[in-house]
């Protein structure tokens, strides 16, 4: 995750990144401040990036024109709602509850 943040900031790129926990962590547990670079969430929400702890409308933000790609942990709905809207998917499979073997 840190990785991830690190090449987020770097790239000066627009983006809204729905942050859940990492592998290891409870997925429905609180959001760590520790899981990012010191700084990071004020730095972005000063060049107006968007941060979401745990939850967002996510077809509303796939339908959405600007929307360039979706970062995605396979899950069948994230799949038919990028489809449907035709936005490309970058398959991360191991962030979220597929297993390792699936």
């Amino acid at each position: 995750m840190m990785e991830l943040a690190v090449g987020l900031e770097e790239i000066g790129k627009p983006f809204v990144w729905v942050i859940r926990p990492p592998v290891g962590f409870d997925l429905k547990g609180e959001f760590k401040a520790e899981w990012l670079p010191d700084g990071f969430e004020e730095r972005m929400s000063k060049r107006k990036q968007l941060l979401v702890h745990n939850w967002a409308p996510q077809l509303e933000i796939l339908s959405h024109k600007s929307t360039g790609f979706f970062v995605s942990h396979c899950g069948w709905n994230s799949v038919m709602e990028s489809l449907s809207q035709g936005v490309p998917i970058v398959g991360w499979p191991l962030a979220a509850e597929q297993a390792y073997n699936s």
